[in-house]
């Protein structure tokens, strides 16, 4: 909770029981594993799975960080504390979120944005001078996604999709999933509609 929420506010829960999905996650593949071990060794084995230790797993770059430099992690909002532009930004009807994970994707996106002059500019060539510089870039991206809708600038990836590594721009929809919702039948209490399970498994070729 202490790295959930805006800057400003309060600590926030996340708004999913990760505790709970991951230690489940968990659970299966120590139960695969075991059963790897039994096949193999023909001992059996006890599995010992913890909802709190699950959730701290999920910690991934935010523990990483505080291991490293020993500063504990600060709340960001949408922001990520190690790479930039990586966060949720307004349109002139929504949010979409940016993911420029390397300075490929940025540039990719500088000229998504026709603003081709940013990803020359000193300040923020690199993504460590974008961290440090985060203050000066994030309004001035902000600025250009507010002027269309976002299906446009959606849209307009598309159109520019030849780019090489175009920049990640993400509209969350469950209706566009992989997984998209099922219908589960119940025998008592009729139909249900629930995400499927990400992991498919298929007969090889």
């Amino acid at each position: 909770m202490s790295v959930t929420g805006e800057v400003d506010g309060e600590p926030q829960r996340v708004g999913s029981p990760v505790a709970d999905n991951s230690a489940g996650m968990f659970a299966c593949i120590s139960i695969l594993a075991a059963l790897y071990v039994r096949k193999s060794t023909g001992q059996g084995q006890h599995i010992d799975i913890s909802l709190f230790e699950a959730a701290v797993s999920l910690l991934g770059n935010v523990s990483a960080n505080y291991l490293i430099s020993g500063e504990e992690a600060q709340r960001l909002g949408n922001d990520h504390p190690n790479i930039v532009p990586y966060q949720a930004f307004r349109t002139s009807n929504g949010y979409i979120v940016v993911s420029c994970g390397n300075d490929r994707l940025y540039q990719a996106l500088c000229k998504l944005l026709d603003r081709e002059e940013l990803a020359t500019d000193p300040r923020f060539t690199t993504n460590p001078l974008r961290v440090r510089n985060r203050n000066e870039l994030i309004p001035t991206l902000q600025e250009s996604f507010q002027k269309r809708e976002t299906d446009e600038w959606l849209a307009e990836r598309c159109r520019r999709a030849a780019l090489s590594g175009s920049a990640s721009i993400q509209r969350q929809e469950l209706s566009s999933f992989r997984g998209r919702p099922c219908i589960f039948r119940r025998r008592q209490r009729g139909c249900i509609r629930l995400l499927r399970c990400w992991g498919r498994i298929m007969k090889g070729s």
